[in-house]
């Protein structure tokens, strides 16, 4: 199965994270409950390496490439789901070697931006916080 690896943020066991959209940068900050009494306090980055999403009429879809990179504030990073992604290789609804070569290099290229400090591993915007008072947004036209 070809595919171009590319990231986007979500999550599965930390706090959703948001995006960069049209941003080169997969990563997402996510900020949540971390320990007890730090609601809201920058959690890290969540790295989902996935397909880029396409949107379609009434959907927009994407492919999950089950490697994934956790960052903690400090930079400091750790594969999640080496091994599932690693058993996967090869098998016929997931992706051969030449494919999952192609997505643990993207991998790579992500560390090596965390390592380096790089956008938006530098820092930015992780003390962001929304104003209080704002309302929360709500979906119209019948949209859940």
């Amino acid at each position: 199965m070809a595919s171009r690896p590319g990231l986007t943020a979500s999550s599965a066991t930390l706090p959703r994270c948001g995006s960069n959209p049209g941003r080169s940068s997969p990563a997402g900050t996510c900020a949540g409950s971390g320990a007890p009494g730090r609601r809201g306090v920058f959690a890290g980055w969540y790295l989902n390496l996935e397909e880029p999403y396409t949107r379609h009429h009434d959907e927009v879809r994407t492919t999950d490439h089950v490697l994934d990179i956790v960052v903690t504030p400090q930079r400091r990073w750790e594969w999640k789901d080496a091994d599932e992604f690693d058993r996967r290789i090869g098998h016929p609804l997931y992706f051969d070697k030449a494919t999952a070569r192609t997505i643990r290099s993207t991998g790579e290229q992500l560390i090596r931006a965390i390592e380096a400090a790089d956008f938006p591993f530098d820092g930015t915007h992780t003390g962001f916080r929304p104003d209080p008072t704002w309302p929360v947004p709500r979906l119209t036209g019948g949209r859940a």
